[in-house]
C-alpha cells in the first residue's frame, strides 16, 4: 500500500479558496474551498468517506460494527482494552482490510459541524462549507462504553478542536489513488473503498 511519505503529489491544504498558497503550519480554519479535494496527497477523510470506509464499502457484508457482529474480534472497547491505546493491527481487519475502524481510538474528520446543516451535494458530502464550533469525530474509542451508541459503522461524535486533545483522539489519514470519478451504487467514488490505497495511512 502507498504510504503518504512516498508520495510525490499535489498537496491538499492552501490558506484559502485561490489555491495559490499551500497551508503548511499554523492555527487557520479552513473552508472546503481551501482544499483540492482530488489532488493525490494526504488529507483527513470526510464523515461519509470514512463511514463507508468503516462499513466495508463495495464489499460491504453489512456488519454491526467495521469488520464483524462481535464488537471483541474487531474492536478494542472499555470491555478489553485494559483502559489504553492497542497497536494498530491487533484486532481482526474489516472487509476492506482496514483495521481500528470501530474502536481503539476516535478519528478526527475533515467536516465541520452545523445541526441545521442542509446537504448542498449528497453525492460526496463535506460538511459545512465553512468552519464551526465543533468537528465530526467517527471510529469510537476505548474509553467508551455504550457500543452501540459509539462503535458502531454508522456512529459519530462531535468535539472542538481547540480544546480537545486526550490520547484516544487520533486521526487517519487518506489518499484518493484515482484520478478520474469512479462511484458505486451508493454514490461514493469506488477511490475512497480502494483496499490498495486510500486509507493506506494511519
Amino acid at each position: 500500500m502507498p504510504k503518504c511519505s512516498r508520495l510525490q503529489s499535489a498537496a491538499c491544504y492552501y490558506t484559502d479558496s485561490t489555491q495559490q498558497t499551500i497551508y503548511r503550519t499554523g492555527k487557520i480554519d479552513l473552508s472546503n474551498t481551501a482544499v483540492k479535494w482530488k489532488a493525490g496527497g494526504c488529507r483527513l477523510p470526510t464523515s461519509a468517506e470514512y463511514e463507508f470506509a468503516a462499513k466495508g464499502g463495495v464489499k460491504s457484508k453489512g456488519y454491526l460494527y467495521s469488520g464483524s457482529d462481535s464488537v471483541d474480534s474487531v474492536a478494542w472497547t472499555y470491555l478489553n482494552a485494559g483502559n489504553q491505546l492497542h497497536p494498530v493491527g491487533t484486532k481482526q481487519p474489516n472487509e476492506l482490510g482496514l483495521y481500528d475502524m470501530s474502536g481503539n481510538a476516535k478519528e478526527w474528520c475533515w467536516d465541520w459541524i452545523n445541526f441545521n446543516f442542509e446537504i448542498i451535494n449528497p453525492i460526496e458530502p463535506q460538511g459545512p462549507s465553512r468552519p464551526t464550533k465543533y468537528r465530526m469525530l467517527r471510529g469510537g474509542t476505548f474509553e467508551l462504553q455504550n457500543l452501540t451508541q459509539y462503535l458502531v459503522t454508522a456512529a459519530w461524535n462531535d468535539e472542538t478542536p481547540d480544546t480537545f486533545a486526550i490520547m484516544s483522539t487520533l486521526f487517519r489519514q487518506i489518499i484518493d489513488v484515482l484520478r478520474r470519478p469512479v462511484r458505486s451504487s451508493t454514490g461514493f467514488p469506488l477511490s475512497y473503498a480502494d483496499p490498495e490505497g486510500s486509507f493506506a495511512c494511519r
